[in-house]
């Protein structure tokens, strides 16, 4: 996997994601709109290449791991 640079808003919602956070969470904790969210959601899912949430969790935190050693 290539290396990735995650700013603030990306590695938060991949966390949020991660926790099992809903959008609705993530939008209290960002003070953002749920539109903006799932639109940000959207574009890491198309930078990862993934198919849906599930497989964008999957491997952002393979990436986490492979890339923590």
């Amino acid at each position: 996997m290539k290396k990735y640079n995650f700013n603030y808003l990306d590695a938060t919602i991949l966390d949020g994601l991660s926790n099992g956070l809903s959008d609705n969470q993530m939008k209290d904790i960002l003070y953002l709109s749920v539109r903006t969210i799932k639109r940000h959601i959207a574009k890491l899912m198309k930078k990862f290449n993934c198919l849906n949430r599930c497989h964008l969790v999957a491997k952002y935190q393979r990436y986490i791991v492979k890339n923590t050693k």
